[in-house]
């Protein structure tokens, strides 16, 4: 499990202008590592109606970090929005930093023979 670390800060701590880094150079501050590269895709419409089932899978996917879960799969009828689903859940998480290597997509949709 990691752990995080904090601080505690006294109330009223004087001076409380003094210049603590004299020396660091101008320039833009940066208060966020930028994202992993890569990414899941992005929708192309806005994903409604299924809170729920996003929530579902976002917190199953959260057991995966006590490695409670290693694979979730979701099941369900063609066109009912799994992929949807999936690649909301993706970008949410995603968005949240949850993947620190970043997240791969890969399509796993079969083929059928009027396809090929």
């Amino acid at each position: 499990a990691e752990r995080g670390e904090s601080a505690v800060f006294a109330d009223g701590c004087d001076p409380h202008d003094v210049v603590i880094f004299e020396r660091l150079p101008p320039g833009t501050v940066v208060t966020r590592n930028p994202l992993p590269q890569h990414e899941p895709p992005y929708l192309t419409k806005p994903f409604l109606g299924r809170a729920i089932e996003l929530q579902r899978l976002v917190l199953m996917l959260g057991r995966r970090r006590q490695k409670e879960v290693r694979l979730v799969t979701l099941c369900g009828p063609k066109g009912v929005g799994k992929t949807c689903l999936a690649i909301a859940a993706a970008v949410h998480l995603y968005e949240r930093r949850w993947f620190r290597e970043g997240c791969v997509y890969v399509e796993l949709r079969g083929r059928s023979t009027e396809q090929e």
